[in-house]
């Protein structure tokens, strides 16, 4: 498992898998009230991940969207109901350490191994602003 969250809710929880033994990376969510999904491995919804891995992820706002970032330094929103990825952005030029939201889940800042940490809009993914830095960022975090 590379990224897991619980969505605002409380209710479901997503998890982003590596190719691993034989398996497909995929983005998983379950909906912790459905005790049988979790004994049975049957999640509500299962996305394959194609192309680049993903390193960091996190819900949305309202729950509606999950928001991926990958070693390549893109970023994808999914639709949970549907699975579809509605958003797929370039980001940064190196892998995507960390996403963390803002108190109100309206922006996100994203932490790369680029020497910057950025800020977006969490519904349409605008980039709004950019913090340099000289090193690596390994994590980043908005405060209310």
């Amino acid at each position: 498992v590379r990224a897991c969250g619980f969505s605002f809710s409380g209710d479901t929880i997503m998890f982003c898998t590596d190719r691993q033994m034989g398996y497909n990376p995929s983005l998983d969510i379950y909906d912790i009230r459905a005790g049988e999904q979790m004994a049975n491995n049957a999640p509500l919804l299962s996305i394959p991940i194609e192309g680049p891995k993903v390193t960091a992820a996190v819900w949305g706002g309202l729950d509606e969207y999950i928001i991926t970032g990958h070693e390549s330094g893109e970023f994808s929103q999914w639709d949970v109901k549907s699975g579809e990825r509605v958003r797929n952005i370039k980001g940064h030029n190196k892998q995507i350490n960390d996403i963390q939201l803002n108190k109100d889940r309206t922006m996100f800042v994203s932490a790369s191994k680029d020497t910057n940490a950025m800020l977006f809009d969490a519904d349409s993914l605008d980039h709004l602003k950019t913090y340099k830095t000289e090193r690596p960022v390994n994590s980043a975090a908005i405060s209310p």
